[in-house]
C-alpha cells in the first residue's frame, strides 16, 4: 500500500532532477520505483488486502506495533526518504 506514494513522489524527483544536472544514470533508482510503484500488481494487492482486513473488522494488532504506529511510521518513512534526495543532491 505505501508503495504507490514512492511512484508518485519518484516520478515528480524523476521529472524536476534534470533541472539541477541530475544524469539519466543517477536517476535510475527513481525510474524503476516510478514503473514498479505505480503498477497495480505491486501495490495494489497490499491495499486491497488492507481494506477488506478492516472492512471485516480484522484489526489485531502484534505487541510492539500498534496501529496507529505502523500509520505514523509510514508517514516518518516518506519524509526520510525526502530528506535523504535533498541532502543528496543539494
Amino acid at each position: 500500500m505505501e508503495e504507490e506514494i514512492f511512484g508518485f513522489i519518484s516520478r515528480d524527483f524523476r521529472q524536476s532532477l534534470p533541472k539541477y544536472g541530475v544524469s539519466n544514470d543517477d536517476m535510475k533508482y527513481f525510474r524503476v520505483h516510478e514503473e514498479a510503484d505505480l503498477d497495480e500488481d505491486h501495490g495494489g494487492t497490499n491495499q486491497t488486502i488492507l481494506e477488506v482486513a478492516l472492512q471485516e473488522g480484522y484489526g489485531n494488532e502484534r505487541a510492539g506495533w500498534p496501529l496507529e504506529y505502523c500509520g505514523k511510521i509510514a508517514v516518518q518513512m516518506i519524509g526520510n526518504f525526502y530528506d535523504g534526495v535533498y541532502r543528496r543532491y543539494r
